[in-house]
């Protein structure tokens, strides 16, 4: 039957031009009429039939030829896209080389995501751009409607479509001041708050006057003042923990957050009050506070400008590393530099103090440089950095020999031959020490000045003072100075005072021994008690005294050597083996 036979198929090549349609079933059509020549009755159901046929036929090479179309229209985009991104990439990466691993959609998608995005001002401003553009055309469209069907004159229409236009530029700017002071002005503070945090330079001036202001929306204000309270937290943070420790956090170190130790050459300073006890017994609470705040705040920030990092406040003591944990150049250098400026420093409050009431204080200094394990250390609950090994009490042990050589600054040989020539330090080989817990015998020195340390180590001003002055500043507009009315009146005292100008003269006749010859004489006397030429050391140590009587360690060697000179003098096999370590008694 002519009505049960399919459709003819269609054949859609795509090398041909678009729009070519090519039929299989010809023949069938023509068989189709061969057959049905005869039949009169049939002739218009196979009319209607072609009617129906050529119908579906057109709708079918139509419909095939619509979505070869879009399928090759569709083709030759994304092909074109993908040479882009390739081209893009090679341009931006001329040495990379292809290896064809990487297929056209990843290059695009590499491309795609790459791109630096438009911040959230940018989008909002073109966003209100184009609305704005798009409702100047809906007013002209709304003047040309009234124009035609309301039969108003032309000069009216144009009226009608400055007013809207007018009224959409004003709700633009009106709508644009809005966003900038409630929503654009607090996240482009709150960005840079999160940089500082990201970058580990937060610090108290985060304008939290900003943070107090009230905001329209709701969401904004608490999230600027929860982030604003995190920015003071951490900048509270700082004052606890060290602030490289802080920054490494902050920048998401794995090293920073976990248990852990490595071996590190570093420079260790430890400094202690001289009679601190009994200061204290003498001064009430309010007066003690403000003495070591005074005194603090001075030290620490001497030893901060030298890349020294606090690492305790023992008390009246403090413990100081360098090289630990970020590297530090001429870390040994840098160590004995800040002690002097400490000493220099401390000459200035003692003409301050008395002045105040309150009495002179004097602090004495151990260096030593050594390897030791420095890292997080603790439990899984509880840790903190610190350092660990021999090199921890040496420096102790130094800081306490202070005491019995009557001088203000120690350092170990090691970190004296660590010295550079050009910083100009004046030392002397004090003596050669045998300290409680260690076997070998520490050749020590006191530092004395430095003609050119901070000018070699690239300071262009004398840190000592700047931080005199910096901590006045910083005690005086702190919160929790403010508050003690003992502290507030001696900080107001203080500004009547002598500057560091005044009483810079002083500073040379209170630093302990800066005469390099009256240090070389010594040494020769020590060489040659060291030597077991004790009548020769006992003429240099007599001589050095009558000009010098207030110089404690040439008075305990020249003890020692009319100790080795009298009645218990040494025999001919002591002399022999004399090597001259002194065992001191106390720790």
């Amino acid at each position: 039957c002519p009505r049960s036979q399919s459709p003819p198929q269609l054949q859609v090549h795509g090398s041909r031009p678009r729009g070519s349609v090519r039929f299989q079933s010809e023949k069938s059509s023509e068989s189709l009429d061969s057959k049905e020549e005869g039949s009169e009755h049939t002739r218009p159901s196979l009319l209607r039939a072609g009617t129906a046929l050529s119908r579906h036929t057109a709708a079918s090479a139509l419909t095939h030829h619509t979505v070869n179309s879009q399928e090759s229209i569709m083709g030759r985009v994304m092909s074109r896209m993908s040479l882009l991104s390739t081209l893009a990439t090679t341009s931006s990466n001329p040495d990379d080389t292809n290896d064809g691993s990487v297929s056209h959609t990843q290059s695009l998608g590499a491309a795609v995501f790459k791109r630096p995005s438009a911040g959230l001002p940018l989008r909002v401003f073109l966003v209100c751009f184009f609305g704005t553009i798009l409702l100047s055309l809906a007013g002209m469209w709304l003047a040309f409607e009234l124009a035609v069907y309301s039969h108003i004159t032309l000069h009216s229409a144009r009226v009608i479509f400055a007013c809207v236009s007018v009224g959409v530029l004003v709700l633009f700017a009106v709508s644009a001041l809005a966003l900038k002071t409630t929503v654009f002005e607090p996240l482009a503070y709150l960005r840079r708050m999160a940089q500082d945090l990201k970058t580990g330079s937060c610090s108290r001036n985060s304008r939290p006057e900003l943070a107090r202001r009230h905001f329209h929306v709701r969401e904004v204000g608490d999230l600027l003042q929860n982030f604003s309270s995190l920015h003071q937290a951490v900048f509270m943070f700082t004052r606890y923990v060290p602030n490289t420790v802080v920054n490494q956090i902050l920048r998401g170190e794995e090293a920073s957050m976990r248990l852990h130790v490595s071996k590190r050459k570093v420079t260790i300073m430890f400094s202690d009050i001289k009679g601190f006890t009994s200061i204290s017994e003498q001064l009430d609470q309010d007066d003690l506070l403000f003495l070591l705040t005074r005194y603090f705040s001075v030290m620490t920030r001497i030893t901060e400008a030298y890349e020294g990092v606090l690492a305790e406040i023992l008390g009246d003591g403090m413990v100081i590393f360098w090289n630990t944990p970020g590297s530090v150049e001429n870390h040994e250098a840098k160590a004995c530099a800040s002690a002097l400026a400490m000493q220099r420093a401390l000459s200035v409050l003692n003409h301050e103090f008395p002045l105040l009431g309150l009495p002179q204080i004097y602090v004495r200094i151990g260096i030593h440089t050594g390897k030791v394990l420095t890292g997080n250390m603790g439990s899984e609950a509880k840790m903190k950095f610190g350092c660990i090994g021999d090199p921890m009490n040496l420096a102790a042990r130094l800081e306490g020999l202070c005491k019995v050589y009557g001088v203000s600054i120690l350092c170990s040989g090691t970190t004296y031959k660590s010295l550079p020539a050009d910083a100009g330090f004046v030392c002397r080989e004090l003596d050669l020490v045998k300290v409680k817990g260690k076997d070998k015998a520490t050749r020590i020195y006191e530092v004395i000045n430095a003609s050119n340390a901070d000018e070699a180590l690239g300071y262009t001003q004398l840190v000592w003072e700047e931080a005199l002055e910096e901590s006045l500043k910083g005690l005086q507009s702190s919160s929790a100075v403010s508050n003690n009315s003992c502290m507030s009146r001696h900080l107001k005292s203080s500004r009547d005072f002598p500057t560091h100008e005044s009483v810079g003269k002083l500073l040379m006749k209170d630093a302990p021994l800066e005469n390099a010859r009256h240090a070389r004489i010594y040494e020769d006397a020590l060489h040659a008690y060291q030597q077991a030429r004790f009548s020769h050391a006992s003429e240099i140590l007599e001589d050095l005294l009558k000009d010098s009587p207030e110089d404690a360690a040439a008075a305990l060697l020249l003890e020692r050597t009319h100790k080795c000179m009298g009645p218990e003098a040494l025999s001919a096999f002591q002399r022999r083996n004399w090597t001259g370590v002194f065992v001191p008694n106390e720790k």
